[in-house]
């Protein structure tokens, strides 16, 4: 089993000078690997979603690890597939913001109420449990857990995608029950697999889903062509796979906004953006401003066996 895994920070993070808000972790061990991403929320109100991305991971692997050291995998696999569909995300919320709490006042951050706390860690996540008879995966929040062999790439887990930049956090109350997650059993038949976890950006840096899968089984045809003793050890490979990372930062998405004089065009623009970024006037102000706008933040883990 090949596992690998980078955080790129957008063009716009490096910009402001702003952190990375994403997170990943890779724990493998003898007979089983946890893979988790997520992504901190970034807004003015999530000031310290960076933290909480790193404690949303590292939750997860704390959490499977605990379920695999304790049970066979025949009676894990039984509850993942009944019970633990409601048990595991209740835990994985619950012990989210229990860690939040103990990281905020070891941090000596301001005194507020719960809810408020939790919501200036705000963070998705995505995880993966792979082990020799079945693969877990969980999701809450956006972001793409794919799979792709010889015949497709597809989704492992259907997540729900909101309008614009809203998504589903474990800030949230009762965040367990925007959850997703899905069993599968691993057979002779369903070799070799690569299984990607990637945040929003990612995926968002496309054109198109189909352009995003494009890439995802560019991603596998790599490496089902090179030896895995290859793969692994040449460093030039894993320097490649970063080069592509570090591409997507450089996607520029040009939109013309045409018009006559005082219709309306920098308020306009200023609305899509969200910020008064272009002066507006009585008399006409901006006839020949041009303005480039570029947000990304990617980060993702990727396995193959």
């Amino acid at each position: 089993m090949i596992t690998f895994g980078c955080s790129v920070k957008g063009t716009a993070h490096i910009r402001a000078d702003m952190p990375c808000q994403d997170s990943h972790i890779i724990q493998q061990h003898s007979d089983y690997t946890i893979l988790a991403v997520a992504d901190g929320h970034g807004s003015l109100s999530c000031p310290f979603s960076q933290d909480g991305s790193k404690i949303a991971v590292q939750t997860f692997c704390d959490l499977m690890t605990s379920y695999y050291e304790k049970n066979s995998t025949e009676d894990l696999m039984n509850f993942l597939n009944h019970e633990g569909k409601i048990v595991i995300p209740k835990e994985i919320e619950n012990f989210w913001k229990e860690n939040v709490l103990q990281f905020h006042k070891k941090n000596l951050r301001e005194n507020i109420l719960e809810e408020e706390i939790y919501k200036q860690y705000g963070s998705t996540l995505l995880g993966l449990l792979i082990t020799k008879n079945f693969i877990y995966a969980f999701q809450l929040g956006d972001g793409d857990i794919i799979c792709v062999n010889q015949n497709e790439s597809s989704a492992v887990v259907d997540s729900e995608h909101l309008l614009g930049v809203e998504t589903f956090s474990l800030s949230n109350k009762n965040a367990w029950t925007y959850a997703n997650n899905a069993i599968i059993s691993r057979t002779k038949n369903n070799f070799p697999n690569l299984y990607i976890l990637s945040t929003d950006g990612f995926s968002n840096s496309h054109a198109s889903q189909e352009d995003f899968y494009k890439t995802c089984r560019d991603y596998y045809e790599l490496f089902t062509d090179q030896q895995q003793d290859y793969v692994k050890e040449n460093p030039s490979v894993l320097k490649m796979l970063r080069e592509l990372e570090m591409d997507i930062q450089k996607n520029f998405y040009t939109v013309v906004v045409l018009g006559e004089f005082k219709r309306g065009k920098s308020t306009f623009v200023n609305a899509l953006l969200g910020t008064p970024l272009l002066p507006t006037d009585i008399l006409p102000e901006n006839t020949y401003n041009i303005s480039y706008v570029s947000i990304l933040c990617v980060s993702h883990c990727g396995v193959s066996f």
